[in-house]
Order: structure tokens, then C-alpha cells, then sequence
């Protein structure tokens, strides 16, 4: 067991330089696809966080500008010391509806609980520069898509800096894995060092997300197997139709032929409306003379509502 264990921090350490160089060779606009994630209810959640962030700055900032003296009591002053003062942690759950329910606390609070891990003051900033480099973005509905800015991306070792500080030192520590959830649907697991019963950081709950997202395209970029259980019976398919992928002849005839006939039926039956949408954007935009980058965006849209039609089960 004690040798299995050695092998198996081996091979982690490995993928984890492999992963670091492989994302330092990419192009910025390359790591901003690698670290890209399209999930509503993740950026749902993110949104509402931090606009409790900003409520709970915002009256912080009012209740010291009527402090004429500026005086704080010791816990106030040692949370700021610590750096926590200016720090949101947040408790999390998933609902059966797949949406995340948080709720918050200060780090005075957590102290007069015995937490262990608070953040020192250099890594509230670094956090705080990892939230501010975010960008919400519409591929299906807004806001469903987050993203980093191409000024972070631009610098690995920043982005990898401020990773680190997020996930409290243990980024890229495990790679994460895929399972098999009874008999039909992949699950990716979160990186380890994440346990949403506990409290974290606004930033760890980002780099949560991102980390997940890293791990997902090094092993499509590479074709390596990210199943947890190679043994569990069943291949694992990368869903290849989102934003800046491609689906292949290979792929697409491969799950036409697999699919029922009743399932062929729905997918076509969605085809008709789908272009005819598309055609009635084309007439209206020449009509109209716009610019032809709007086209694009329309034409680009509605094909990824068309690929994603590959992804019926």
C-alpha cells in the first residue's frame, strides 16, 4: 500500500509539472480557452457572492466614516491584522436542483472559533487580484461564462501565484479525476483540497472552478484518460462542442450511429427552427447593412446551439 501511495504522489507530480509546462508554452488567448468555464449555476452563484462582497464593503466603509474617532475594538483590529478583516468566507451547498446555496461569515468569527487557516494580508490582496481579473460572458444564456483577463493570463507565474494563495497552497496538488455515475452520466470530482462544508475565500471557490477547468483540457490536450476507475467498463468521451472546440465527421457519425431512432427524430426535429432563425438574422442584417461582425456573432451563436445537439443522450 505504502509503495502504491509512492507511485501514485509520483505520477501526481508529474501531470502537475507536465500541466505547468504545457500551459506556459499555450498563447494567451490559448490559457483564456484553458481556463474558461461555462456552468450557470457556478457563475450564478459567483455573482451573488460577490455582490454580498461589495454590500458588506459598502457598509463597512459607511459605519467607519461615522467613527469619528476611528476606534475599533481588538477583535475588529486583529482580524485586520490578519488580513481577514476585508474578507468574506463563505459555506457551501449544492441543491437538488444543481444550484448553490452559500452563506457567510468575518474572520473575527471564524477566530473565536479556533479556525486554523485565515488569510494573511498578502494573500487577501492576491485573492482579491484573482476576483478582480474574472469576466462574466454570455455562450448560452448571460451570465453563464467566466473567464480570466488576458492581462492576468499574460504572466503564468502571477496567475499560478494567486492560485496558489487561493487554494490555501495545495494547487495542482492532485489532479482531478472523472467517475462514472451509475452506468450513464461522468462526474468530474473537485480538486482535493476543496470541502464545500467548510469555509473559504470568495477567490478559493474560483480557483476551485478554474483548477477543474485546467485539469479537463490537459487531459483532452494530451488524449491522456482522466478516469478515476480505468476498470469501471466504460470509455470516457471529452464533450468536445463548446465554445472554441470542434466536433469531427468521426465524432458526429459515430454518435448518429448509436443514437435510437426516436432520439434522431428529436434532434431533427430541432434542426428546422434553429435554421430557420438563422436565415431570418442573415436576410436582417444584410437588409439593414450592419456591420458584418454581427453576422459572425449570430452565425457563430446558432451553430453552437447545432453542435450541441451531438451532446442528446
Amino acid at each position: 500500500a505504502g509503495m502504491q501511495q509512492q507511485r501514485g504522489t509520483a505520477a501526481s507530480s508529474c501531470h502537475k509539472a507536465h500541466l505547468q509546462r504545457w500551459f506556459c508554452g499555450l498563447g494567451v488567448e490559448q490559457r483564456a480557452r484553458a481556463t474558461t468555464v461555462t456552468d450557470p449555476a457556478f457563475v450564478r452563484a459567483l455573482v451573488a457572492m460577490r455582490a454580498c462582497a461589495c454590500a458588506c464593503a459598502d457598509r463597512r466603509h459607511r459605519r467607519r466614516s461615522r467613527d469619528t474617532d476611528g476606534a475599533r475594538d481588538e477583535n475588529e483590529a486583529a482580524a485586520a491584522a490578519a488580513g481577514g478583516d476585508r474578507v468574506l468566507f463563505f459555506a457551501f451547498t449544492v441543491l437538488d436542483n444543481k444550484e448553490y446555496d452559500f452563506c457567510h461569515t468575518r474572520a473575527r468569527q471564524l477566530q473565536q472559533q479556533n479556525v486554523e487557516w485565515l488569510p494573511s494580508s498578502s494573500c487577501a490582496q492576491s485573492e482579491w487580484l484573482l476576483v478582480n481579473s474574472l469576466r462574466i460572458s454570455k455562450t448560452w444564456e448571460y451570465p453563464d461564462t467566466v473567464s480570466v483577463s488576458p492581462n492576468m493570463l499574460s504572466n503564468p507565474r502571477l496567475f499560478f501565484t494567486v492560485m496558489r494563495h487561493a487554494s490555501r497552497g495545495a494547487f495542482l496538488s492532485l489532479p482531478c479525476k472523472v467517475y462514472l455515475r451509475g452506468n450513464s452520466s461522468w462526474t468530474w470530482s473537485d480538486p482535493p483540497w476543496w470541502f464545500p462544508e467548510e469555509y473559504h475565500t470568495l477567490a478559493s471557490f474560483v480557483a476551485c472552478n478554474l483548477e477543474k477547468a485546467l485539469w479537463i483540457k490537459y487531459w483532452e490536450a494530451f488524449a491522456l484518460d482522466p478516469r478515476a476507475d480505468p476498470s469501471c467498463g466504460k470509455k470516457y468521451v471529452a464533450c468536445t462542442a463548446d465554445c472554441g472546440s470542434r466536433v469531427s465527421h468521426r465524432a458526429l457519425f459515430k454518435f448518429w450511429s448509436s443514437t435510437t431512432l426516436e432520439c434522431r427524430f428529436t434532434a431533427l426535429s430541432r434542426l428546422g427552427p434553429l435554421l430557420r432563425k438563422l436565415l431570418a438574422e442573415v436576410c436582417e442584417v444584410r437588409a439593414s447593412k450592419a456591420d458584418p461582425q454581427q453576422l459572425f456573432c449570430h452565425y457563430k451563436n446558432t451553430m453552437k446551439a447545432l453542435l450541441s445537439l451531438c451532446n442528446v443522450r
